[in-house]
């Protein structure tokens, strides 16, 4: 399997499902498809970075970054034999950081306007106002302790271009979003007023615009790279791009794991169940994929699982053979929410479930402007398009996608149904 990086937004948006609500009914588009492509991505990679920003992440203690960063932290811990969060330190990773930055603000710089609608496009998405309440209520503490602000001081100038304030204004209030008694008061609601505004909006341009960072150095170490929604639309353009069936097998899975980690009481041991049955699962199909390199016997419930010719009740029944073998805590009384959830998500453009994953190689990115992907119904209909006419090249086998080659990696959703309780 190859290498990646992915986002922490997503796995942030991943275990916020998990420790910030009660109920699945109570996670908006975002968390949902967070927890589940993060899910999905991390049973498919057997090493995966997190993507590095624009600041450099600080060390602090358990007290200082709050239960929601904590967590996070402890996610990783737990999935280190996959995912680490520390910031690639070899010589070519430090020259392309630094190189990607000069661009990046370059680019800042030159695409003001264009950048300006990508911040009000994605305002617009169905799962923004949950998520920015959630980020507030949840995320500004630990995101101020953690990067000492709540935005990127390297990109303030830019920031301030976009925002149209004084530079001298923006750089007062990022100071400001240093101080942790500050910053908390915000998130309990308290102390609201124009500063607290602005630092909002500074917050939320540079979440979306990060993305576009990560992007670059990504497509530089020719890496996949797989991103949260909120950066959808900051992505360069990518002409070509690579189909795969999501097997619904793997899917239903995917609904089992989630399923045990709810119905845990706390939100820690919420977090704790996700991960150990997510590395069970993970485990398993490294090796199972180890075996079939070398040419020796697999094992066939595995091997069904990343098959997308695997559908309905066959493809339900090997998911919970699979959990069973595996020892992950099945929960008979509330799965059948799951198993629904994962039949209502797939692609409304051919019908089929669980959805498309749509691997966009470097070798065919563009440079320059933000291109088809500024455009909301440009993006919707092109990729439409392109998939009603890529279908039938769909592999079916989705462990094939972590061989392909590095890109930019997507996955396509039917809208996610409000009806679990």
């Amino acid at each position: 399997m190859s290498y990646g990086m992915i986002d922490s937004a997503s796995i942030m948006g991943a275990v916020g499902a998990l420790s910030s609500y009660q109920r699945v009914s109570q996670w908006g588009d975002w968390a949902r498809k967070s927890i589940d492509e993060v899910t999905q991505t991390l049973f498919l990679y057997k090493y995966l970075q997190i993507a590095p920003g624009p600041s450099i992440p600080r060390p602090r203690t358990a007290d200082e970054l709050g239960s929601l960063y904590t967590y996070y932290d402890k996610a990783c811990v737990e999935l280190s034999n996959c995912v680490t969060d520390t910031a690639p330190s070899n010589k070519r990773a430090s020259r392309i950081r630094k190189s990607v930055l000069i661009e990046f603000k370059n680019w800042l710089t030159k695409n003001l306007g264009e950048v300006r609608n990508v911040i009000e496009l994605t305002k617009s998405e169905e799962g923004y106002q949950q998520w920015i309440q959630w980020a507030v209520e949840n995320a500004f503490v630990g995101h101020s302790t953690r990067l000492n602000g709540l935005f990127d001081l390297e990109i303030a100038d830019q920031l301030s271009q976009i925002l149209q304030v004084d530079p001298e204004v923006l750089t007062d209030l990022w100071h400001k979003t240093t101080s942790i008694p500050q910053v908390e008061l915000w998130s309990k609601g308290k102390s609201i007023d124009r500063d607290f505004e602005l630092a909002k909006e500074a917050f939320v341009a540079a979440a979306v615009l990060r993305g576009r960072y990560h992007d670059l150095v990504a497509s530089r170490m020719d890496w996949a790279y797989m991103h949260h929604p909120i950066r959808q639309y900051v992505l360069s353009p990518i002409k070509k791009a690579e189909y795969y069936n999501a097997p619904e097998a793997l899917s239903y899975l995917v609904s089992i794991v989630i399923s045990g980690a709810m119905e845990e009481k706390k939100p820690d041991q919420r977090v704790c169940c996700w991960t150990e049955n997510l590395s069970k699962v993970q485990n398993a199909l490294m090796r199972n994929e180890t075996n079939r390199l070398r040419g020796t016997s697999t094992i066939k419930e595995l091997d069904a699982l990343m098959d997308s010719q695997s559908v309905a009740d066959k493809a339900c029944d090997n998911a919970i053979v699979v959990a069973k073998r595996l020892n992950i805590r099945l929960y008979p009384l509330s799965l059948q929410k799951y198993i629904d959830w994962a039949v209502l998500i797939g692609t409304t453009a051919v019908g089929m479930a669980p959805g498309i994953v749509v691997n966009e190689p470097w070798v065919s990115i563009t440079g320059g402007t933000i291109g088809a992907l500024a455009s909301k119904a440009g993006m919707k209909k092109s990729l439409g398009k392109r998939l009603a006419q890529k279908i039938a090249l769909a592999d079916g086998h989705l462990h094939q996608l972590a061989q392909a080659e590095p890109g930019r990696i997507r996955w396509v959703w039917k809208k996610l149904a409000n009806n679990f309780e």
